[in-house]
């Protein structure tokens, strides 16, 4: 359970994050 949270909220996290550095 724990890994699949975590795996969702990262590349849910990641994605955005990627998004602005690049703006």
């Amino acid at each position: 359970m724990i890994g699949a949270v975590a795996g969702a909220v990262t590349g849910g996290i990641t994605t955005p994050l990627d998004v602005i550095k690049q703006g």
